[in-house]
């Protein structure tokens, strides 16, 4: 199965390193009959935290999904917790299009009854509350406790050393209030950044629920779809009808 990795973000400012090691782990983790190619928008913002971003995002998506479906892809996985674009990704190619957010909460309601998600700043919460809440699972939602670190500083921590070390520590603190004071008995990490650092274990073991990598469920969950031939329904996700459009860029 040939899969789009649809990275919807610039990583201006960032650099490519992160996306490859987002592909090295997809590699390690994704069937052996999986093919990965990667894409990422040509414009927009660097990373994406809030709804402005998510908005000056979802446009440049909507493109590199449809270049995906013309280009033979069986799937294309949104590789953002935000999901930017994710409806109109749909609305726009037949092929699957499984977004990171929607994947992670969906399996998380399977292993508990709340979940917690860790966010990246307080500015993304609201954007993550949203997500929930239009993916019908706000009323599983124990809460969100933001990290404290920007996107940058998190894909910039992948390497061992002292400043993972400090990510980790610091992803604790928030992950440990939701389980003792929100009660959350699931945890999803908001960030396929913290998925690199080995957060989704660390926690684990600390904690004792369930930690979701995001960017591992989302593959998964995409294979799946692929697997067993289905995707997202045409009733919900009408295709567009013709009409003129001015596209970005």
């Amino acid at each position: 199965m040939r899969i789009r990795v649809l990275v919807p973000l610039t990583l201006e400012g960032v650099g490519d390193e992160p996306m490859h090691e987002l592909l090295e782990l997809y590699a390690q983790v994704g069937a052996k009959s999986t093919e990965l190619s990667v894409a990422k928008i040509t414009g927009g913002p660097s990373t994406v935290e809030q709804h402005y971003d998510e908005a000056l995002a979802a446009g440049y998506a909507v493109m590199e999904a449809e270049r995906a479906e013309r280009e033979g892809c069986d799937a294309v996985l949104n590789a953002c917790f935000g999901d930017p674009g994710l409806r109109a990704c749909r609305e726009a190619v037949r092929i699957p299009v499984m977004g990171t957010g929607l994947a992670s909460m969906t399996v998380a309601t399977t292993l508990g009854s709340a979940f917690g998600l860790v966010a990246v700043e307080e500015n993304g919460i609201p954007l993550m509350r949203d997500l929930a809440s239009s993916y019908g699972h706000a009323h599983r939602l124990a809460g969100i406790r933001p990290l404290g670190a920007s996107v940058p500083e998190i894909l910039g921590s992948s390497a061992p050393g002292e400043g993972r070390d400090t990510l980790l520590e610091q992803a604790l603190v928030p992950a440990r209030r939701l389980v003792e004071e929100d009660g959350a008995d699931v945890l999803i990490l908001g960030c396929g950044g913290l998925g690199n650092v080995g957060a989704p274990k660390w926690l684990e073991e600390r904690l004792g629920v369930p930690v979701l990598d995001p960017n591992v469920t989302a593959l998964k969950l995409t294979e799946l779809l692929v697997v067993g031939g289905v995707a997202h329904s045409r009733t919900t996700y009408p295709p567009p009808r013709a009409k003129p459009r001015s596209h970005p860029g």
